[in-house]
């Protein structure tokens, strides 16, 4: 008697269905051993053994791991062509109207060093663009997708930001709080972006030499980083946004605060994930200095 063997759509509704972890351990073990099963399924096998997924998932948590695990070749492929043609493929081409796709190019441009400003604003301008195309009838709530959304238009504020386009900057943040607050008026922050978006705010409010509103902004982020939801917590973060609260107490004239928050900041910082922050710091804690740039572009690494 032959086999039948999965494919896409019987995986498709298999992830669909509620299961154990005992069940799911079934599952991996068939995708290894089955040649014709891991034909239709070894993507998800690839995700379970880079533990991108929970022990219990479901078809958004597959979606979103998938697109995350495939943005990277994503972008290089689009990398090397120009502007103009990665906006046409972009729009031409299905695979870049990807979730993770998009986180990517966030993160990309808010990486960006100042002398890359141009990259920053194009790269911010592309995650804008798959935020709009993502179809309102995929695995994600429209919540979801308006709080990617308000990610997107906050990385486009930043690279405004770092091409020193303050009144431009400001009308990204007012879009990305607009999107931001369609999406969490009835719903939670689902993955963790309101620290990030309140951390690339204060940059904003910094530039505008307005420290009393970039310290609060930077309060609530540390808030976050360190004591929201477990899965979305970041002390690496948080030390980021010390930083820039050092900056800005450093403005205000308190030294002291100051130098107290880079203590706290150095001890969360991780060197291996930014190496310019662990620098920016050590240059503060010797003494005032210029603007350090990796705070004003700092990188967004996301959930």
């Amino acid at each position: 008697m032959e086999h039948q063997h999965l494919d896409a759509a019987a995986l498709e509704r298999l992830i669909a269905i509620d299961r154990t972890v005992e069940q799911n351990e079934l599952l991996f073990h068939l995708l290894t051993v089955c040649p014709g099963c891991h034909e239709a399924g070894g993507w998800l096998l690839e995700l379970h053994e880079a533990r991108a997924l929970p022990a219990v998932f479901g078809p958004v948590d597959a979606a979103l791991a998938r697109s995350r695990a495939e943005a990277p070749r994503l972008l290089e492929e689009l990398l090397p062509c120009t502007p103009e043609e990665r906006l046409e493929r972009v729009e031409a081409d299905a695979r870049f109207v990807s979730w993770g796709f998009c986180e990517l190019l966030v993160r990309r441009s808010c990486e960006a060093a100042p002398e890359e400003g141009a990259e920053a604003v194009h790269l911010a301008n592309l995650a804008v663009l798959v935020a709009e195309l993502i179809p309102e009838d995929g695995p994600f709530e429209q919540p979801w997708i308006d709080q990617l959304r308000g990610l997107a238009w906050a990385a486009f504020g930043n690279a405004r930001l770092l091409r020193g386009d303050l009144a431009r900057a400001e009308e990204s943040f007012e879009r990305s709080d607009a999107w931001w607050d369609e999406g969490t008026a009835d719903s939670e922050d689902a993955l963790g972006y309101e620290p990030v978006l309140l951390d690339l705010k204060a940059s904003l409010r910094m530039a505008q030499r307005r420290f009393a509103e970039a310290r609060e902004l930077l309060d609530q982020a540390e808030e976050l980083f360190l004591h929201g939801e477990p899965g979305h917590r970041d002390p690496h973060l948080a030390g980021r946004s010390l930083l820039k609260k050092a900056a800005v107490l450093t403005e205000m004239g308190d030294s002291e605060s100051a130098h107290q928050v880079l203590k706290k900041a150095n001890g969360l910082i991780d060197p291996r994930r930014d190496p310019r922050l662990l620098h920016g710091s050590a240059a503060r804690e010797a003494g005032p200095g210029e603007h350090d740039p990796c705070l004003a572009g700092s990188a967004a690494h996301l959930p």
